[in-house]
Order: C-alpha cells, then sequence, then structure tokens
C-alpha cells in the first residue's frame, strides 16, 4: 500500500483544471498571463489548452516526456520547459508566437522542429543529446542559441544572412570543425571551448563583429588567423597545444583586448583610468586649467615661506 507522500506525488502526475484554478490568483483561468509550476512532479496536463490568455509558463523540473498538450495555447511567448524527460519535440507549428524556448537538461536528440519559429529570439537547448546543429535560416529574430553539452559533431551554417544573431554557445560538444560564413555579420560571442577542433579556418576573420571568443580545450596549434579579428575583447585559448603566437604579439594586433584565457590584461583598470583622465583633461575648459595651475603655484609660494631644514623641521 502507498503511503501519504507517494499518494500526493501520483496525484501531482497530471494537473487539473481544479488545480490550476486554485493557483491563478484571480481563479479565472482564461484569464491568466502567466503561470510558474515548477518542480511539481507533473507528468502531463490537457487541461492546459483552456488558458488561451496564457503568454509565460513554467513547467521546469517535472516528469514531462512531451509538450504537445500545449500547442492550443496560440499566446504563449515564455515557455520553460528545462530539467524535465522530455525526447522529442512536437510540430512546433502552432508555437508563432514563442521568444524564448528553454528545453534545457532533456534527452532531445533533434532539434529540427524549432527552425520553425520566427519570432523566437533566445533558444536554449544545453544538456541534451543533439547530434546536429541544424540550419537555422527561417529563425530570423534569433539572436542567442544555446547548445552546449550535447553531442554534436555537425554545424549547418544558415544560407540565409542572420543579422539579429549575436550569441552561439557549442561548447562540450563534439565539432572537428566550425565553419566561418558571412552570414553571421554581427555575432559578438562564439563559445566552441572543449570540442575537438584541430584548427582555425584562415578567413575567422570574416566575423568581423566577434568581441568573446572561447576555442579553449581544443586541439589548435595554430592561433594566427585570431590576428585578423580586429574587435575582440576577450579571447580564450587555454588548454590547447602550445600556442605558436605569443600573447605580446596578440595584443599588437588585437588592441581592444581585455580578457585573455580568463586574466584581466588590466586588473587595476590602469588603461581606462589613463584613457579618462585624458578625456577629462580635454573637455576642461582652459580658463579653468589656467586656475587650476595658478592655485597650484600659489600653494607652492606659501610653503616657501616656511622653509624645512634638513632633517624635515621648520626653521624658526
Amino acid at each position: 500500500m502507498a503511503n501519504k507522500g507517494e499518494q500526493d506525488d501520483q496525484k501531482e502526475e497530471h494537473l487539473t483544471i481544479v488545480r490550476i484554478s486554485g493557483i491563478v490568483d484571480s481563479g479565472d483561468v482564461t484569464a491568466a498571463g502567466k503561470l510558474s509550476l515548477q518542480n511539481a512532479g507533473i507528468a502531463s496536463s490537457d487541461d492546459l489548452f483552456s488558458m488561451k490568455s496564457l503568454e509565460s509558463l513554467s513547467l521546469a523540473g517535472n516528469k514531462l516526456t512531451d509538450f504537445e498538450f500545449l500547442s492550443q495555447n496560440h499566446n504563449l511567448k515564455v515557455l520553460d520547459l528545462s530539467r524535465n524527460r522530455i525526447q522529442k519535440m512536437p510540430n512546433m507549428a502552432n508555437f508563432t508566437n514563442l521568444t524564448l524556448l528553454n528545453l534545457a537538461n532533456n534527452e532531445i536528440a533533434d532539434m529540427t522542429p524549432v527552425t520553425c519559429l520566427r519570432n523566437l529570439k533566445v533558444l536554449i537547448l544545453n544538456n541534451n543529446k543533439i547530434k546536429v546543429m541544424c540550419n537555422l535560416s527561417k529563425m530570423e529574430n534569433l539572436e542567442t542559441i544555446i547548445l552546449s553539452h550535447n553531442e554534436i559533431a555537425d554545424v549547418k551554417m544558415p544560407s540565409k544572412t542572420m543579422l539579429k544573431l549575436k550569441k552561439i554557445t557549442l561548447s562540450h560538444n563534439a565539432i572537428r570543425e566550425f565553419p566561418i560564413t558571412s552570414k553571421l555579420p554581427n555575432l559578438q560571442e562564439l563559445r566552441l571551448n572543449s570540442n575537438k577542433i584541430l584548427a582555425l579556418p584562415q578567413n575567422i576573420g570574416m566575423m568581423a563583429s566577434l568581441k568573446l571568443l572561447d576555442v579553449g580545450n581544443n586541439r589548435i596549434v595554430d592561433m594566427k588567423p585570431i590576428i585578423n579579428l580586429n574587435n575582440l575583447q576577450n579571447l580564450n585559448v587555454f588548454g590547447n597545444p602550445e600556442p605558436q603566437l605569443k600573447l605580446e604579439d596578440i595584443k599588437q594586433h588585437l588592441q581592444f583586448l581585455k580578457v585573455f584565457n580568463s586574466t584581466n590584461l588590466c586588473p587595476d583598470g590602469g588603461v581606462e583610468r589613463k584613457l579618462k583622465r585624458a578625456r577629462r583633461a580635454a573637455e576642461t575648459p582652459k580658463r579653468h586649467r589656467e586656475y587650476s595651475e595658478s592655485s597650484k603655484q600659489g600653494a607652492s609660494y606659501k610653503g616657501s615661506k616656511n622653509p624645512r631644514n634638513t632633517n624635515g623641521n621648520i626653521k624658526r
């Protein structure tokens, strides 16, 4: 016979409209715009389709194996289904208004269904079983994609220009080669740590907007192509074979570099302070500077009335 705790768990597995109405502040399920049911042991809930006004839903940390029961919630914009047991995504054609989708920590092997989401801005799919990063061309509003800790060995580049994509995270995969393309003109962050990359493409400079590049813990020997990334501010190459290019050489070409191998190149902010001081001096009106100089001279003159002897005491 099941104890009380087990009975409660069994009751929680199927989320009913009765329980939902008890959670919603007003009790009006059809008018609720946001709902969070994290870590509640939920395995399914067909009754959520009644919530036509729902725009934000979190079912993170439950027992879901699919989420097709949400396909009638056309107004959903934010959907968090992380930390479940989802193996396969349903047809995503009805999720047209989604701007953020979090499916991290599931068992998904194929990401193809999400590529039809034209309004999606943030896609989080880390810690799954994905083997191929698909062509993302249809996701014209995508800004951030996180695919770390998967089994990706094949990366498909977009066939159309993606102006809004700024961040790609592919760390901890099985990638041997990351193809460079001109279709990502505004990409600012590229994380490829802990893969199997053997070499950097000679044309990596094509990604001229890159500010952060993490290729640490790979098998790269020749780092020379990096010097073509003129706007780079943060670079990590730690964990590769001994690089042929020294930090001094990198700094000579990458004038905006601030962080190298997770170390701040100016920890005391000295460079920034000097630049700010120079700008402040340039902006200070000439008359004010003359007054400051005369004040210093006056202070010096007053001090000369009480000359000190060689041991630092004032002469009487």
